[in-house]
């Protein structure tokens, strides 16, 4: 989002910035009508410099977008675990991962466009759940209603509470998720895959389908390399209670 908002912004600039070459050509032309002697010259000369100028904001142009799309990774750690990629300016996964294990207070947001359920989406928010609840941490659940701007709606919760669910308003539900002593796990629908490490936050970006479950559970595996036990004993008591025919 912030490519391409760099993007907008900087095509704003140099919209307003860069001269016109047909309006400046436009008034050349009025000037050198009304100068009577020596108006071939002087509009010979006009020109010149409107092709210079035209010139100019051609250059400049083609620079601004040399340095949009070839621009340096914003980010000061790049790294590649267990073929997820994760961005941060202040973490290693390494470090971000020690954090999450030292910490006792999640927040697990994911985003929905209009409420709509994705299954795969949920899956992971209930990968997360698994994982932190089997390691006897407290974790909230805020799922996000966004419109097509990303911007909040409204928002259910659980307060904390796995057997709990209720409705807020986007100002209580801003207000769980800009808590300062919880860590957060964000869950965005995206088209591509990534995860963006920040000061105890993380943004997983992740398509949707399977894809989005596989790389969910990639991040949690590598935070707690017991997961795949976890799962395993919950599958058996799952089978236990509903066996299949």
């Amino acid at each position: 989002m912030t490519a391409a908002k760099d993007s907008k912004e900087t095509r704003r600039v140099l919209g307003k910035g860069v001269i016109q070459p047909g309006s400046l050509a436009e008034k050349g032309l009025e000037y050198a009508k009304a100068s009577g002697v020596g108006r071939k010259s002087h509009e010979a000369g006009f020109g010149k410099k409107v092709l210079f100028l035209g010139a100019i904001a051609v250059f400049l142009i083609i620079v601004a977008w040399v340095f949009i799309v070839f621009l340096p990774n914003q980010y000061r750690f790049s790294f590649t675990v267990d073929d997820v990629p994760y961005y941060s300016n202040e973490y290693t996964p390494t470090e971000f991962f020690n954090v999450v294990k030292d910490s006792n207070d999640f927040v697990v947001s994911v985003a929905l466009l209009d409420g709509n359920t994705d299954p795969w989406t949920v899956n992971s928010m209930n990968l997360w759940l698994v994982a932190f609840n089997s390691n006897h941490k407290r974790t909230t659940v805020v799922i996000q209603s966004i419109d097509i701007f990303g911007d909040t709606k409204n928002c259910l919760t659980n307060d904390g509470n796995l057997f709990a669910s209720r409705e807020i308003a986007k100002e209580e539900c801003l207000g769980i998720l800009n808590n300062s002593s919880a860590v957060k796990i964000n869950l965005h629908p995206s088209s591509e895959n990534k995860v963006v490490l920040s000061q105890n936050r993380a943004d997983i970006f992740a398509q949707s389908g399977r894809l989005n479950s596989t790389l969910n559970y990639l991040v949690i595996k590598s935070i707690f390399p017991n997961f795949d036990t976890t799962l395993s004993i919950i599958n058996e008591k799952i089978n236990a209670v509903n066996p299949t025919k």
